[in-house]
């Protein structure tokens, strides 16, 4: 069983991104995974919060069924514990149980994916539009753009930062490889800009 951290960011594989933990139930799940080196789930929340008030019972929360596992790649605790995880692999969340602290674990499938190479007016879309994402003074801010250009990185960040919803999300995620993943994710933005202009 793996634990499970539900926040209202997504990850995507090879992005980094940074969380502050300071419920006991986390605390104590990331203090395992340094001891074991080992990884744990982010998925996004649908509805409900993940913060439960000790004096109240655990709030009810409903979450992605889709998730990535993260590494704990560094940690600072001046004020509150501030991690930096990067994520490795998407996976699919199989019947996930709330302990009676309020911790989420899981079975998991780790999801198939092939890397492909994209054409050259593909890259060069997805580079525009980082290009633009990477003004974002949030990830500025907090050091998380990429130090790549690997196409399939670039990709998968403009997957996680940019503002979809869990529909479009899910087919991402579900992608057999980076150029339908690709394909899906610039099928979605156009579909996006003839609603707004719809108006």
């Amino acid at each position: 069983m793996t634990p499970i951290f539900p926040l209202h960011i997504p990850m995507m594989p090879h992005c980094q991104s940074k969380i502050k933990v300071f419920e006991k139930r986390y605390l104590d799940m990331v203090s395992q995974c340094l001891r074991t080196q080992s990884e744990f789930v982010i998925t996004q929340i649908l509805k409900g919060s993940e913060i439960h008030n000790p004096n109240q019972s655990l709030p009810k929360i409903e979450f992605s069924e889709y998730g990535c596992l993260v590494q704990i790649k560094d940690f600072d605790q001046k004020d509150s514990l501030e991690l930096l995880l990067e994520a490795t692999q998407l996976v699919h969340i199989k019947n996930p149980i709330q302990n009676i602290d309020g911790l989420w674990e899981s079975e998991l499938d780790i999801l198939p994916f092939e890397h492909t190479e994209l054409d050259t007016q593909t890259l060069e879309n997805i580079l525009k539009l980082y290009d633009t994402l990477k003004q974002h003074p949030y990830l500025q801010r907090q050091s998380l753009l990429p130090d790549t250009q690997n196409s399939l990185q670039l990709l998968n960040f403009l997957c996680m930062w940019l503002p979809l919803n869990e529909e479009i999300r899910i087919k991402l995620i579900r992608s057999e490889n980076t150029v339908i993943r690709a394909q899906n994710l610039f099928d979605a933005l156009e579909s996006i800009e003839q609603d707004f202009s719809g108006f």
